[in-house]
């Protein structure tokens, strides 16, 4: 236990990987990870398969834009008129018509009635419900106006963010607890099982249209797979999506005029909204801003396309921290320099982002990427810092015990090298100096204390530069008496004395 309370860096390495799995798996930084997820897709949109990312065509976007409203002369749209657009639409014969207007107020100019027949008798309309959250927990979904909502059906469209601090989109979750409530599906999964005629229902994560079934994470959210636009354009609906004025009037239009607006509309989801700067109905999403009604098409899209992204389940989900767990541990149990070490885990980040951005470009599978390089990274840091520390310690050591009696430059080459100080043992040949003042107990019987500290400063601090000049390492002093020797490293303590009165010897030495 004692060994591995000095190393603490390992303790808080495994402490912060640990941390990492629950982090991942409850989304405790969201913000972050919703951060490479959006890098994963912008190069998923430039190196995935084209054929896989496009949206499907059994979606169309009927949008009013700036154009629309310029020769429409007014705003907002009157319902009146979303109710010639939704007829107009049947009889083009759309199969589903989902319309992205919030209506929870009654009009002022009493154009519901109106537009309420047209719902009815088009008979395969969706309206726009709120579901009302409070902490992330279902409250209750707000339905259009009486009148409306008896003629349609409604689902709710509000897409929560992961993030409590910044809003993106990114994920349709599915609420349990909201499906078996009127208008309780989100507005994309009650439009897609319209179009394919049955009803949605949960099984496990799965959502289940008929016989599509639909994978979702564990906690029950669709990855929305953004599709890639054309050079130049911001938006899906400058490049797929249809002007509103299109159908605002069809009854002055020939049969070719006619035939090219079924071949748009005919046996599809028509997606009606506002695509104006002014409704700013946009939101922050892993390919940028990107209006409502365009991510409601595109999780209808990904709904469709039986979810093309699909999330790990949490137990793989962990395999990634585990395994950079053990490599960090190994890597800073068995490799004590610091160049290495560092590229290795650079080395090891940097492969664990290029397997996560591979696996979802080329396959969409998802796995959380940002806990895990926090935890390399920070754990990384505690490593080196600890190292740091202990190098530190081992300098100053090594300055305190032989500084006074080691030339400087010889106590810098050892920290420079790192050498160690040990108690074990090495024998070496040496070369060693006794020196000493001739007749000294003569010369201190006739002076005074004071004078004869004088004296033995005067020849004591003159010998211990020479020998520190020389490079040599002062053993002891012994009254008048100086013991130095060369040839090893500081830390001798013990030597088998000359049997000769020679200054230098030969002899075997331990320290």
């Amino acid at each position: 236990m004692s060994g591995m309370t000095k190393r603490y860096d390992i303790l808080f390495t495994l402490i912060l990987f640990l941390v990492a799995i629950p982090a991942q798996t409850f989304e405790w930084f969201a913000l972050l990870e919703d951060q490479t997820l959006s890098f994963r897709h912008q190069l998923r949109l430039a190196y995935g398969d084209a054929k896989t990312l496009a949206v499907t065509p059994d979606v169309v976007v009927v949008n009013t834009d700036e154009a629309f409203f310029k020769a429409y002369k007014s705003f907002p749209l009157r319902r009146t008129d979303i109710g010639t657009i939704v007829t107009n639409l049947k009889a083009l014969g759309a199969k589903v018509i989902a319309v992205d207007m919030l209506m929870d107020f009654p009009s002022s100019y009493n154009e519901d009635p109106a537009l309420a027949k047209a719902l009815a008798d088009a008979g395969n309309t969706l309206l726009v419900a709120q579901g009302e959250f409070q902490g992330g927990k279902f409250v209750k979904v707000n339905y259009p106006t009486e009148l409306l909502d008896k003629a349609s059906g409604s689902a709710y469209t509000n897409i929560q963010s992961n993030s409590k601090l910044v809003t993106t989109l990114s994920r349709l979750k599915v609420f349990p607890e909201m499906a078996g409530e009127r208008g309780g599906w989100p507005f994309a999964v009650k439009a897609a099982a319209m179009f394919l005629g049955v009803e949605p229902r949960l099984d496990g994560n799965t959502l289940v249209l008929g016989d599509l079934r639909v994978p979702l994470d564990h906690e029950n959210r669709l990855y929305i797979d953004f599709p890639p636009l054309p050079t130049g354009t911001r938006f899906l609906s400058q490049s797929a999506g249809l002007s509103a004025l299109e159908f605002l009037d069809i009854s002055q239009l020939d049969e070719r005029e006619l035939a090219e607006l079924e071949y748009w509309v005919k046996d599809k989801i028509v997606v009606v909204g506002d695509t104006s700067e002014v409704s700013h109905d946009w939101f922050d999403t892993p390919v940028g801003m990107v209006y409502g009604v365009e991510i409601i098409a595109d999780s209808i899209s990904s709904i469709l396309k039986g979810a093309p992204l699909r999330a790990v389940s949490p137990g793989l989900d962990a395999v990634a921290p585990i395994t950079l767990l053990i490599a960090m541990v190994l890597l800073s149990l068995y490799l004590t320099r610091p160049l290495p070490r560092g590229l290795l885990v650079v080395a090891l980040g940097v492969g664990f982002i290029l397997t996560a951005s591979s696996l979802y470009v080329h396959m969409g599978v998802v796995i959380s990427m940002s806990y895990g390089i926090l935890a390399l990274v920070l754990s990384y840091l505690l490593v080196e810092f600890r190292q740091y520390l202990v190098e530190r310690n081992q300098k100053q050591q090594i300055a305190k015990t032989f500084g006074q009696y080691i030339p400087p430059e010889l106590v810098a080459e050892m920290n420079k090298s790192g050498q160690q100080v040990s108690i074990g043992g090495e024998s070496r040949e040496m070369t060693v100096l006794f020196s000493d003042v001739r007749g000294f107990t003569t010369i201190s019987e006739g002076l005074a204390p004071q004078e004869l500290t004088v004296l033995m400063n005067a020849f004591l601090s003159p010998m211990t530069h020479v020998i520190h000049d020389y490079r040599g390492t002062i053993d002891k002093y012994m009254g008048d008496a100086i013991m130095a020797f060369w040839g090893a490293p500081p830390g001798a303590r013990r030597c088998t004395m000359p049997t000769t009165p020679a200054m230098r010897c030969r002899r075997r030495w331990a320290w």
